[in-house]
This record gives C-alpha cells, structure tokens and sequence, in this order.
C-alpha cells in the first residue's frame, strides 16, 4: 500500500482524519501525532517523521520563520 505523510500545525491536525478517510484503501496516511509548529520545527525532524516512512507523498505545510 502507498504511504502518504502529512506534516503541519493544528490546521493539518483539522484535515487529516478526512484525508485518511478518503484515501481509504489506497494510502496509508501517516503524521506526527503533535503539533509541529512551524518550518524550523518541521526542517529538525524532517528525517523522524517523513523520511523513514519512504512515503510516494509527502505533503509539508511550511511557514516562513
């Protein structure tokens, strides 16, 4: 099954139940449990929460800092 990673603030945490909704049996949505703030958090720990998943999508959601 294809693996999809989503990583943001409280606004992914709103849309990301329905994502896995939607892409029941076709993806495997994956997130940080937290919050992850903003881009500087998200640059830190890029590795740990997208990249050793080897997702076909990975989709960040970066504010400038």
């Amino acid at each position: 099954m294809k693996r999809v990673v989503l990583i943001g603030d409280s606004i992914r945490m709103g849309y990301e139940r329905t994502v896995g909704e939607e892409l029941s049996g076709v993806a495997e949505v994956l997130s940080p449990k937290e919050n992850v703030r903003n881009s500087r958090t998200v640059l830190a720990h890029i590795e740990e929460w997208a990249l050793v998943h080897d997702p076909e999508c990975c989709s960040p959601q970066l504010w400038a800092v």
